[in-house]
């Protein structure tokens, strides 16, 4: 997902909501490894690719109903050895895809991995489109259990992506875990509220929100001892 970060942050900043569709399995030869996304937003405008175009249509379709419905689909499509020689692969094979719409719901889970700075992991129920993002001493999104958390901890230190299924105390979770390597974008700020102090589950969204607003607004991030006049930038006649 992060190969796309840049255009996926587009679409945060202007608050659209879009669908991804993410690589979780594969069998056989494929032209891009699990992990790699396609996201269709509400414009209907594309960013990211999965297979290159022979399986993009379906992928594309699943997105925009995505969107309709708020429901996450997971879904598996093969292919020949003619679309994969096409493709310059060596034989046909199998992908199986998870697609997920991002909205207002969980649309800081996801924008605390694209601004990371750090190796992160995005984890996610493949059952019911939960989704946490994991860095390495933070979390930020929905609660997983320590069993999960303790895996997804586990498969960002080893640097991989895959499925897993954990026992929790609530019975087995089915979950994908996309581990991200550091990234740098011109938009990304020093990340997770650390400037501003936040540390637990709770402040963590509160200073990610508030430095998005500073930045939106053109706002100092000075305290308020340190700024005179109004506190906002705007003024209206009382």
């Amino acid at each position: 997902m992060r190969d796309i970060a840049a255009q996926l942050l587009d679409r945060h900043v202007a608050e659209r909501d879009y669908a991804i569709a993410s690589i979780i399995g594969i069998g056989g030869s494929a032209p891009r490894p699990v992990g790699s996304a396609l996201a269709v937003d509400v414009d209907g405008a594309v960013v990211g690719s999965l297979t290159g175009g022979f399986m993009e249509g379906a992928v594309y379709r699943l997105c925009r109903e995505s969107l309709r419905t708020g429901a996450t689909t997971r879904e598996t499509f093969g292919y020949s050895d003619s679309d994969a020689h096409a493709a310059g692969l060596a034989c046909g094979g199998t992908i199986e895809v998870f697609v997920q719409p991002v909205t207002a719901a969980n649309r800081v889970t996801f924008e605390s991995i694209l601004r990371s700075t750090e190796p992160v992991a995005l984890v996610r129920d493949l059952r019911n489109g939960a989704a946490m993002a994991l860095g390495s001493w933070w979390t930020v999104g929905d609660s997983f259990g320590r069993a999960v958390v303790t895996e997804a901890r586990a498969l960002l230190a080893a640097g991989a992506t895959t499925v897993r299924t954990v026992r929790c105390a609530d019975g087995a979770r089915e979950i994908f875990v996309e581990t991200c390597r550091a990234h740098e974008d011109r938009r990304s700020r020093p990340m997770i509220g650390r400037v501003l102090g936040g540390r637990t589950p709770a402040e963590t969204p509160v200073s990610i929100f508030a430095e998005k607003a500073a930045v939106h607004r053109g706002g100092s991030v000075l305290p308020l001892s340190a700024v005179g006049g109004p506190v906002g930038r705007d003024s209206f006649p009382v």
